[in-house]
């Protein structure tokens, strides 16, 4: 057989076994709150934006997830259900499918703020917005401007389930009304199966008749000669 009938071939074989057996690619999704009513989501109850969903935990005083629309290119975001209350509100997120994904990034803002700037802050105490997830990899956060500024924190990759808690806690600080939006998350792209034999027949059966039409042809062509 030639050289550049087996190259041919073998490039054949090789792009018919990777569209059988590559896995299907996971594109991100961003949770803007948009579809959202607005107002306070009914304790302990899920609501959905695409492939995830939200699980609002209830807490005293009225305190749980609540959706405020603030207008311009945000619209809608998600912020603390009671602003004197120590513990906030808390929210999870995860996959209405079950499965991994992985956090990109998100927005956070001061909507009671002006210019200023953020840093991070210790996990557990004081007005802040943290981020846990199913393992208890935290990120804490603390911002003073009114403007949205998007956060990448690391650390937060394949996990099931992450739970922000956005503590406003204006009875013990200045005036800080935090507010989170557009969660950038991407699903964990699902492991590639193993294709059924009746495909992989065809994938080898495809390679050996096509190896075969060229040497008939070549057979063909010098007998004429």
């Amino acid at each position: 057989m030639r050289p550049n009938v087996t190259r041919q071939i073998s490039l054949f074989a090789a792009a018919v076994a990777i569209a059988v057996w590559a896995p299907p690619r996971a594109n991100a999704a961003v949770i803007t709150f948009d579809s959202q009513p607005v107002g306070q989501v009914a304790p302990n109850t899920v609501i959905t934006e695409g492939p995830f969903g939200m699980f609002a935990f209830g807490g005293p005083g009225g305190n749980t997830m609540t959706i405020q629309n603030i207008g311009g290119t945000h619209q809608n975001v998600a912020v603390d259900g009671n602003i004197t209350d120590l513990n906030g509100t808390v929210f999870s997120i995860f996959l209405t499918g079950g499965g991994l994904f992985s956090l990109n990034s998100f927005d956070v803002a001061n909507l009671h703020g002006g210019v200023g700037g953020g840093a991070a802050r210790g996990c557990g105490g004081g007005p802040r917005i943290e981020l846990t997830d199913n393992s208890g990899d935290c990120f804490a956060f603390l911002t003073t401007s009114g403007t949205f500024s998007t956060l990448s924190p690391s650390g937060f990759q394949n996990i099931s389930d992450l739970f922000v808690n956005i503590v406003s806690d204006v009875s013990f600080a200045d005036n800080f009304d935090l507010a989170v939006d557009n969660f950038n998350l991407t699903p964990a792209a699902a492991p590639a199966s193993a294709p059924e034999p009746s495909t992989v027949l065809l994938v080898f059966a495809g390679v050996a008749a096509s190896c075969f039409a060229r040497r008939r042809k070549r057979y063909t062509t010098t007998a004429q000669e």
